[in-house]
């Protein structure tokens, strides 16, 4: 095995021992990447960041860095601070950019984007909007968490009213001690599109359909039993599907599209997934931006690679290569 001269650390938010499982992946994909980069000849520096900031001195001698970091002290809404940190450091480092992680990691305010800009999204309320309210079912989602965060079978409701909107947005937020919004609820399909840069442009990657095995037709959502609980029902009944069935290929186009414009409307870099709800007529909405997806080798990111030919250590390798030659366009 050829040895490289770099050092690449692989920065992750500091994670308790007792800590939710979509906390703890983290440190999965932390022992499979440094595992990689190792086999590939990588020194691998592993560094937890925390609010003291220590980080930042640690990765001093480092020559790139493997960004996992998906909160910062306690919160998704600032881990947009971890990359600004490295772009004023002038370090190379893989993903999106702050700009992107802070305005992606804002689903009402990449919502806010996405229409002005004329892309479909689903309709929203948060209390204070303006204009009408149409009645039907929501989904009350946080404002800035992933990983299905906050999200249950109890977060579809039938909403007659901005009343009661208001009401069971402040109940959720009371429950999780974190903002809320709602979303009409799409009755459809779901897909994930992961999109990966390569020699400066994006590849999409074949759609990931969610299929819901025994669920209520009212009910198929990816609530976080169904992403994380692996004894639950929610979990077992919710598989990945890439069905390459004829009658879908035109949709597939139109998906693909709209994750081509996500990525050039929304600056991202490195790697990211976009998730989509499709109704019973065909119409796609964009759901949710994830600058920052879970690349973990049994994730839905790894399996759509996976499926195009790709093995998690090419991915690996494709992503710091990308962050390397990113951040030497930028200083030429």
């Amino acid at each position: 095995m050829k040895r490289h001269s770099e050092t690449i650390a692989i920065l992750h938010q500091a994670v308790l021992e007792n800590a939710m499982p979509d906390e703890l992946d983290v440190l999965v994909q932390v022992r499979e990447i440094s595992d990689v980069l190792s086999e590939l000849g990588y020194s691998v520096k592993i560094v937890p960041v925390d609010e003291t900031l220590r980080f930042v001195n640690d990765i001093d001698k480092c020559d790139a860095v493997f960004n996992l970091v998906e909160t910062f002290k306690g919160k998704a809404d600032r881990s947009h601070v971890v990359p600004l940190i490295l772009e004023l450091k002038d370090i190379p480092f893989t993903g999106s950019g702050s700009q992107a992680v802070a305005v992606t990691t804002d689903k009402v305010l990449t919502k806010s984007v996405l229409s002005v800009n004329g892309m479909p999204t689903p309709d929203w309320y948060i209390p204070g909007r303006s204009g009408t309210f149409e009645s039907g079912v929501y989904i009350f989602k946080p404002v800035s968490e992933d990983a299905s965060l906050g999200i249950t079978q109890e977060s579809l409701c039938e909403v007659n009213s901005r009343e009661e909107a208001d009401k069971l947005i402040l109940k959720f937020q009371k429950r999780y001690g974190i903002p809320f919004f709602c979303e009409k609820y799409i009755d459809g399909r779901e897909f994930n599109i992961s999109v990966i840069g390569m020699n400066g442009r994006p590849k999409v990657f074949h759609p990931a359909e969610m299929i819901f095995l025994g669920k209520d037709e009212e009910k198929q959502i990816v609530d976080y039993d169904a992403k994380w609980n692996e004894d639950s029902e929610n979990y077992r009944n919710s598989v990945r599907s890439f069905s390459d069935a004829k009658e879908d290929r035109e949709l597939f186009v139109q998906l693909k599209s709209l994750t081509l414009r996500c990525w050039d409307l929304f600056c991202l870099k490195g790697y990211a997934r976009v998730d989509f709800r499709v109704d019973k007529v065909g119409n796609p909405y964009i759901l949710e931006i994830n600058a920052n997806p879970c690349l973990s080798s049994d994730g839905g990111f790894a399996a759509a690679v996976n499926y195009e030919g790709f093995s998690f250590s090419d991915i690996i390798r494709i992503i710091l290569n990308e962050a390397v030659n990113e951040n030497k366009k930028r200083n030429n």
